[in-house]
């Protein structure tokens, strides 16, 4: 009996023995709920940390932590430490971007806008020849020489000699054809217009010629031009019709008509500026025209002739110009 009582004690013991050394394996459960929380309070601080990043970023450093951050931090950071992003590098940053994206939006006739001559000019260089000149020193130097053979003409013409036709074009040549009632006046003229001619041809004139009173005569003029030369603005489109107006105004007694000014026959394109050609007409006696001329040379206005011509039109003149001008769209 006790020995029966002994083994059921010992098998009672090796029970509760097994039961205590029996493995424990561990439940996923709590590991999880550990992770779980672990991962929330990590997306917490990170919000934290981006929402004061941006509260910086946008409104600056709080006055209570101003002095605490290095201010070099904050410069690497694009981080304004005055307290406003628009103080701030950062804030300069997409200033630049910004515009650098309006600039890039902009319209070619906006770009135009803003590119003038002044742009390319080089200060050191010397222009002393025609074909080195800028497109508005050309013109200028139109006007001067057109006036100086204006000039002559009306001086240097005996009073028995009427011209049919002259004719100039840019830098200096010119054409002339009239008759005079004296052969002596019409070698006085000749010989007149040798002397301040470069290239002079007159096939009207020889020994075998001695009472030909008929003038022809081509070649380049001596001009004595002298002005600085100097880079001028181009015409902006909204101003072509006040240049024009301005050079109407020239005409002091207001005697002479223009026609021709109200639309140009050609339009050049050069990409950042356009030339306009107008074919100008005007009916006039010949001292208007020489006054309109000079103060045309005289004058500030932006507009060129490349070519002119004066014809005989009963008791008148008539003339045509062949006017430039160069305008920004």
């Amino acid at each position: 009996m006790i020995r029966v009582n002994l083994i059921a004690v010992a098998n009672d013991r090796n029970v509760s023995s097994a039961a205590i050394v029996r493995p424990q394996f561990s439940s996923s459960a709590t590991p999880a709920k550990k992770k779980k929380t672990f991962m929330t309070a990590l997306a917490a601080a990170a919000f934290v940390v981006v929402a004061c990043s941006c509260y910086v970023v946008v409104f600056g450093v709080p006055s209570f932590l101003s002095g605490a951050i290095p201010e070099a931090a904050l410069d690497a950071a694009g981080i304004s430490h005055e307290g406003s992003a628009k103080a701030g590098s950062l804030a300069a940053k997409r200033a630049a971007i910004a515009e650098a994206k309006a600039k890039a939006a902009r319209t070619l006739p906006v770009i135009v806008d803003e590119v003038q001559p002044a742009m390319f000019a080089d200060k050191n260089a010397k222009r002393t020849v025609y074909k080195d000149y800028y497109p508005l020193e050309k013109m200028q130097y139109q006007k001067i020489v057109l006036g100086q053979l204006m000039s002559f003409l009306q001086t240097a013409t005996p009073e028995n000699t009427g011209f049919t036709e002259v004719v100039y074009e840019a830098p200096n040549y010119y054409f002339i054809h009239g008759t005079t009632d004296a052969p002596v006046s019409q070698r006085a003229f000749i010989e007149r217009l040798r002397a301040v001619s470069l290239d002079f041809k007159s096939p009207k004139v020889s020994k075998e010629d001695d009472n030909i009173t008929e003038i022809t005569a081509f070649g380049t003029l001596r001009a004595d031009v002298q002005f600085k030369p100097e880079v001028k603005q181009f015409i902006g489109a909204d101003s072509v019709n006040a240049e024009i107006a301005k050079l109407k105004k020239l005409d002091g007694l207001d005697k002479i008509s223009f026609n021709g000014f109200e639309k140009p026959v050609k339009v050049e394109n050069f990409g950042v500026y356009k030339r306009y050609t107008f074919n100008v007409r005007v009916l006039s006696n010949f001292v208007q025209l020489n006054a309109f001329i000079a103060a045309w040379k005289a004058s500030d206005v932006r507009m060129g002739i490349s070519r002119a011509t004066f014809a005989r039109s009963g008791k008148d003149v008539s003339a045509s110009f062949t006017v430039d001008m160069f305008v920004t769209p």
